[in-house]
């Protein structure tokens, strides 16, 4: 091997030791900002929210029944990965009340669930949230793209959906998988046929699971 080719292997060695610090600061200061800061950050948040919601609507709560209540997003917190419910994951103010069937639009998709709603999100314009080359995992592409907020509780989207055809199911497939496995492969194997649908890493169907 010459000088020319050991300074080179020497000096590529040097960069990936430096971009594995830097990863790794990053990774340290992202766990003192989840641990530390989150809790202060989040109470603030939600005192704000509680400003928002007395100065531009009401709260999803007071709805009227068999509804759903639309938000925009003012503000992303930048916790989605720390709590799930969306309510909790963006500063957002009120919108309008309308029909349930605004979350049978094709850029509005189920992000969440918690005790009481169905949380929808809905994308903003040109985005394809099923192209699996393009956002492998849904959950995250759900959160980046959220422009406005949809809400509908439990018994009004259970009613509506009772009152449709009956839908039996038989061509949707669930498949479950641990994590590090090659599900998010196989999941863009299975898109790139153009026979199916396919949902890569929806959060929602975890908070269904877990109820």
């Amino acid at each position: 091997m010459g000088t020319a080719d050991k300074s080179k292997l020497k000096l590529m060695s040097s960069f990936s030791d430096y971009t594995y610090i830097v990863s790794s600061v990053q990774e340290v200061l992202y766990i003192i900002r989840v641990l530390f800061l989150a809790p202060i950050y989040i109470i603030l948040a939600r005192i704000l929210q509680w400003i928002i919601n007395l100065m531009c609507g009401p709260y999803h709560a007071h709805y009227e029944q068999d509804k759903a209540v639309s938000y925009d997003i003012l503000w992303d917190l930048k916790y989605h990965f720390v709590i799930r419910n969306a309510l909790n994951c963006f500063l957002r103010k009120f919108k309008k009340v309308q029909e349930i069937s605004v979350v049978e639009d094709e850029d509005v998709s189920l992000y969440c669930v918690n005790d009481t709603d169905f949380i929808f999100t809905r994308a903003r314009p040109g985005t394809d949230l099923f192209d699996c080359d393009k956002h492998p995992f849904l959950f995250l592409a759900q959160h980046n793209t959220a422009i406005e907020l949809i809400i509908v509780s439990h018994q009004a989207l259970f009613r509506y959906i009772n009152a449709k055809p009956y839908y039996d199911g038989r061509n949707i497939t669930l498949s479950y998988m641990n994590g590090r496995c090659g599900s998010t492969l196989a999941a863009s194997m299975i898109h790139k046929t153009g026979q199916c649908t396919v949902v890569s890493e929806p959060w929602a169907m975890l908070d269904i699971v877990e109820r």
